[in-house]
């Protein structure tokens, strides 16, 4: 008769346990596949026979088949266990091959071994100079790399452990080059005791201070709240005397953040983010608190009156052509700009009949400039008749001053 197929069954999983629990403890499930491909084999058939040879067989033995056939099919179905296990085995212990391509096309069968101190060196060297705010997409890049590098390296992936920390590497070369926005410093001096250790973290909470909080969570969120979290870490260790070097490694890195907020210059200005009233709007230099980072409003463009002959509203060929002038200025250059016109007159008729003219002159300024495309919407008029003179009434250039419609822009986009 054959073997018992459920003590066999249970030969097989007490060896899968034992042998799954040394290797999980060891080097990882990945290390175990490739080690222990033979037994794997085995092993998997005698899960194969538990769950299809033993069904099989007790349906043949039902049928009162003879014992030399059903030696026969229990050959037969150890073959095609032994198939799919080689099958299972195979597409679990291949490693990847092929080009990849994001972020950077390379053949993955052929990445070059680039250890974990080569990569972290690269990414602290990039720290160092500000990066991460000078250049935050290469630097962020290379952390993530170097961060999943670690963890193909901890489930013994070599290849994917190269690959990734190239990747970190180059990333970090990148931010080195584009976003040296601090010079870099000699690195920290290990401290020795934990009073050393103490002082220099005394010193960068006092630097940690001096930061305007709103400022710089506006500014550079990331690196403000890497300089908390590590200064916080840093405190709790130094809680316990004999931890010192711990928190000396979270206190590695503040400095430098610290630098690169108080150095940042988003609008390229020349006055850092940290002092600048308009950190994404550069100053105008125009000699009027350049200091202050904001650029000051220019004034309105001065536009000389529309003048008129003695009781009359007609606009003259040279008024006219000015006029259009005026209105294609606003269609090329002022989007949203209002027009201010205002109407006056002289004081030879009565006051009543001087409104009513300077209405009229008031209403041929405006029709004129709207004709020639000034919207309608953005011109304002008044009139005022002859009660503000801009020149004495009782002489004739007088007079011929104050019969005038003054042109006024007014809007945030006059520049």
């Amino acid at each position: 008769m054959p073997q018992n197929v459920n003590s066999r069954f249970s030969e097989y999983n007490t060896l899968f346990c034992r042998e799954m629990a040394s290797s999980q403890s060891e080097k990882g499930l990945k290390v175990y596949v490739t080690a222990f491909t033979p037994k794997i084999i085995r092993i998997l058939m005698g899960i194969s026979l538990r769950y299809v040879s033993c069904d099989i067989i007790r349906a043949w033995q039902a049928q009162g088949l003879p014992y030399t056939l059903l030696k026969g099919g229990r050959l037969m179905i150890y073959r095609m266990a032994l198939m799919m296990s080689l099958m299972v085995v195979m597409v679990g212990c291949v490693h990847g091959t092929g080009q990849r391509m994001i972020p950077v096309e390379r053949d993955y069968g052929a990445v070059e071994e680039v250890t974990e101190c080569e990569a972290k060196k690269a990414v602290a060297d990039a720290h160092a100079v500000g990066a991460g705010l000078f250049a935050p997409y290469e630097y962020d890049s290379a952390e993530h790399y170097l961060a999943w590098g670690d963890h193909e390296a901890s489930e013994g992936d070599a290849r994917g452990a190269w690959d990734f920390r190239g990747l970190a590497k180059m990333f970090a070369e990148e931010a080195l080059a584009k976003g040296a926005g601090i010079p870099a410093k000699d690195p920290m001096p290990v401290p020795e005791h934990h009073e050393d250790c103490m002082a220099e973290f005394d010193r960068l909470v006092a630097r940690y201070k001096e930061l305007d909080p709103c400022k710089a969570k506006l500014i550079a969120p990331g690196s403000y709240a890497h300089i908390e979290a590590e200064l916080s870490i840093a405190e709790h260790e130094l809680m316990e005397n004999c931890h010192f070097l711990q928190a000396f490694r979270h206190m590695l890195w503040v400095e430098a953040d610290i630098d690169a907020i108080w150095a940042k210059d988003t609008d390229a200005d020349g006055v850092t983010d940290m002092t600048d009233g308009e950190p994404w709007i550069a100053e105008d230099k125009d000699g009027f608190q350049d200091e202050d980072g904001i650029p000051e409003p220019k004034p309105y463009p001065v536009l000389a009156p529309v003048l008129f002959k003695n009781d009359c509203a007609k606009l003259s060929d040279d008024a006219a052509g000015y006029l259009r002038g005026i209105a294609k200025m606003l269609l090329d250059g002022y989007k949203e700009v209002t027009v201010y016109i205002e109407a006056h007159t002289d004081s030879n008729a009565s006051d009543e009949y001087n409104m009513d003219l300077s209405q009229r002159r008031m209403e041929s300024v405006k029709q004129c400039l709207v004709e020639n495309g000034a919207p309608n919407k953005v011109v304002m008029g008044t009139f005022k008749g002859e009660a503000k003179p801009v020149a004495d009434n009782a002489t004739r250039a007088g007079r011929a001053q104050n019969r005038r419609v003054e042109i006024r822009l007014d809007s945030p986009d006059v520049t």
